[in-house]
């Protein structure tokens, strides 16, 4: 990571959001991304809502540069926002900047374990 942009985990996120986030948005094992010509970016909004996306469940992650970082599943058929589309993280290694990158490889494996992790292996509750 570059040492200007610093990331922090964490696991309790702020009551109320007064600033704006990083919405690491999976559907299956594909990330939500606005596209551009060389490069993609990540949703940086207020609220999910803005998207008028319905989540399945949602992770905060932490902080990178104070900003807060969440992790969110998206049903299977969700239809991405104009302008966007869900990709592999292959396919946007190397034009997503490398610091949301590698966040966004640490977001899809907790979405991954919550999504599997749901009930006790053992006993099924």
């Amino acid at each position: 990571m570059n040492e200007s942009r610093k990331f922090i985990s964490g696991i309790v996120p702020l009551k109320e959001r007064s600033e704006p986030a990083w919405w690491f948005i999976f559907q299956e094992n594909k990330l939500l991304i606005y596209q551009k010509p060389e490069s993609v970016t990540l949703p940086f909004l207020m609220d999910l809502n803005e998207l008028g996306l319905i989540m399945i469940r949602q992770n905060y992650l932490g902080q990178l540069n104070n900003h807060h970082c969440y992790a969110v599943e998206v049903a299977e058929g969700t239809i991405p926002p104009a302008g966007m589309t869900f990709e592999g993280l292959r396919e946007v290694y190397g034009r997503l900047d490398e610091d949301l990158f590698w966040i966004a490889t640490r977001a899809i494996q907790i979405v991954d374990w919550d999504r599997t992790h749901q009930f006790c292996g053992r006993c099924g509750v």
